[in-house]
């Protein structure tokens, strides 16, 4: 057996795994990150990767539902982050839309960082026509970062929620 294996998927897989030796039990999530589990010692280093980038969060973990506890948060923050930016990028980028980006704004700030992961990505469902209707036009040079990073979120947030 392998001495490391992949602990979660992108949401392109969505498979089950774990760990040789049987320190994690197959499980199955849905989540935007990456995260490999490489047992150390007592504790399993979990290695973290965000969609379309290269670097590396790496995090000790004792078990597997601490290693999904941090996934969670790190999804959590992945999150707010790129969909406050994005929002605040649309609220000075068109001008006819700003009040809608400042609602937005408001209630991704309003729902602080501790809630936890699930909650925020039914808000986010439960607003998804709210992000949708302040999205760039197609011709716009943001329209590809809106669908590349924003849409996956949205859909992602969904799935959570369902």
């Amino acid at each position: 057996m392998p001495a490391e294996q992949v602990l979660c998927f992108c949401r392109e897989e969505r498979s089950t795994g774990y760990s040789s030796g049987g320190i994690l039990k197959p499980l199955t999530i849905r989540i935007m990150i990456q995260a490999t589990a490489t047992p150390v010692g007592n504790f399993l280093l979990l290695e973290i990767v965000h969609p379309g980038q290269k670097e590396l969060i790496r995090k000790r973990v004792t078990n597997e539902s601490d290693g999904l506890r941090v996934i969670y948060l790190v999804n959590r923050g992945y999150m707010r982050e790129k969909l406050l930016a994005w929002v605040k990028q649309r609220k000075h980028a068109d001008k006819r839309i700003t009040i809608q980006a400042a609602q937005l704004q408001a209630l991704i700030l309003y729902y602080n960082k501790n809630i936890p992961f699930k909650t925020l990505c039914k808000i986010v469902h439960a607003h998804r026509a709210f992000f949708e209707a302040i999205a760039p036009p197609v011709h716009s040079q943001f329209h590809k970062y809106y669908l590349n990073t924003i849409v996956p979120i949205l859909n992602d947030a969904e799935e959570m929620a369902g």
